[in-house]
C-alpha cells in the first residue's frame, strides 16, 4: 500500500470559501473586492495559491465570503451560489451571530459612545446568543453546505482567535475612536472584561467544534 503524501492536495479540483470577515480577510493585504471587503491576504486566497494544491488554473475556486454577515446570511446568500460536488469548503461564520459588533462598539471602539451599562448589556446579550442561537444556526448552515459536497468532500471550519492578552498593562487603556470623549465615559480594557471576551470566543469555538463533530 502506497503511503499518502500529506503535502499533495492536487486532488482538490473545485473548492469554495464562504463566511464572514474572518474568511474575507478584512484588512489583510490588498482589497480585491469592495462590496464584501475581500482581501488577498485572507486565508482562502493564500490557500488557493499554495503550491501543494497544484497550479491555481487546475481547479475552480469560489470565493464568496462577505465581511459583517451572520451565518443565516451565509446560508441564504452564499450557499445558493455554490456549485455541487465541491471537494472542499472552508467556512468562517458564527461570530456575528453572537453580537460581536455590539460588543466591539459598546466595550472597545465606542463608535456610538458607550458607558459601563451599555458594555455590560452587550456582553450579556452576546452570552445569551452563544447559549441559545449559535448551535441551531450553525447546524442549518452545515446541513446546507454538506449537500454541496462531492461524495468524499470535506468541510473545514477554522474557528476564531482570541482578541486579547492578559497583561495588566492594558487595564487603563481605551480604544475609543473619539478623542474628544471625556475620560470618565471611556470604557477601558480591564482584565476582567478581556478575560470574559476571550472566554466567549472559546465558547463559540467549542460550539462550532461540537457541531462539526455531529456532521462527521
Amino acid at each position: 500500500m502506497n503511503a499518502i503524501d500529506v503535502h499533495n492536495h492536487t486532488w482538490i479540483k473545485s473548492w469554495a470559501a464562504v463566511g464572514d470577515s474572518y474568511a474575507a480577510g478584512l484588512g489583510a493585504g490588498n482589497r480585491i473586492e469592495y462590496g464584501c471587503s475581500r482581501y488577498d491576504g485572507a486565508y482562502a486566497p493564500l490557500l488557493n495559491d499554495d503550491t501543494r494544491l497544484g497550479p491555481p488554473d487546475d481547479r475552480a475556486f469560489h470565493y464568496l465570503a462577505c465581511s459583517g454577515v451572520k451565518s443565516t446570511v451565509v446560508l441564504s446568500k452564499q450557499v445558493p451560489q455554490l456549485p455541487n460536488n465541491l471537494d472542499v469548503i472552508t467556512v468562517s461564520a458564527g461570530g456575528n451571530d453572537v453580537g460581536l459588533g455590539d460588543v466591539l462598539d459598546a466595550c472597545i471602539f465606542q463608535w456610538r459612545h458607550g458607558d459601563s451599562e451599555r458594555c455590560e448589556s452587550a456582553l450579556n446579550q452576546s452570552q445569551t446568543l452563544i447559549d441559545q442561537v449559535l448551535t441551531p444556526n450553525i447546524d442549518n448552515l452545515l446541513t446546507a453546505l454538506q449537500a454541496k459536497l462531492a461524495p468524499q468532500g470535506v468541510i473545514y471550519y477554522p474557528g476564531y482567535a482570541q482578541f486579547f492578552g492578559d497583561s495588566p498593562a492594558c487595564n487603563n487603556m481605551s480604544w475609543s475612536v473619539w478623542t474628544h470623549m471625556p475620560p470618565s465615559e471611556k470604557q477601558n480594557l480591564t482584565e476582567t472584561r478581556r478575560r470574559r471576551m476571550n472566554d466567549m470566543v472559546d465558547q463559540t469555538n467549542r460550539k462550532l467544534k461540537d457541531e462539526q463533530r455531529d456532521f462527521r
